[in-house]
């Protein structure tokens, strides 16, 4: 239980981070992204409030990120378009609002996107399409958000599922 301590970033060499399941409270640390040689962290189910720090943008290794079953609020930054080696991000289940960047299209590796219940608005940016098109076995899930159509022709409808749109 308590906060992840900013002085867990000073360890340079770590390449897998797992905190899952163990009652963590307080914010991401801010500087969570000088972790750059992680290639997994798992914050899941835990009380993690705050936004998810922009600095994650320079974990360029990352292939596994989950955060999902937090309190995370506030929106998904844009540095997330810089994750080129992402194979899944897992940010479901928190409180997470905003639009989904556009960037999130050139994130040709992606295998799983989950972005389920949360309170995601806007439309969803036609290049997610450019995944689908390049990774057969994409898979997103953005189920019970506020997304809005028209929503891009190339997303099942078993990977939307339903919105609640308030334009």
């Amino acid at each position: 239980s308590g906060s992840i301590p900013n002085s867990l970033t000073n360890l340079e060499y770590l390449r897998t981070l797992k905190l899952s399941s163990n009652n963590l409270s307080g914010e991401i640390p801010e500087n969570i992204g000088a972790l750059t040689r992680l290639d997994s962290i798992v914050l899941s189910d835990n009380l993690l409030t705050g936004d998810i720090p922009t600095g994650i943008g320079n974990m360029t290794n990352i292939k596994y990120l989950y955060f999902d079953g937090n309190l995370l609020t506030g929106s998904i930054p844009e540095t997330i378009g810089d994750l080129e080696k992402i194979v899944n991000l897992y940010l479901d289940n928190n409180q997470l609002t905003g639009e989904i960047p556009s960037n999130i299209g050139n994130l040709l590796t992606f295998k799983r996107l989950y972005l389920l219940n949360n309170f995601l608005t806007g439309e969803i940016p036609e290049q997610i399409c450019n995944i689908y098109s390049y990774n057969p076995d994409f898979r997103s899930v953005l189920h019970n958000n506020e997304l809005c159509p028209p929503y891009p022709e190339c997303i099942p409808e078993n990977h939307l599922g339903p919105q609640s749109c308030s334009p």
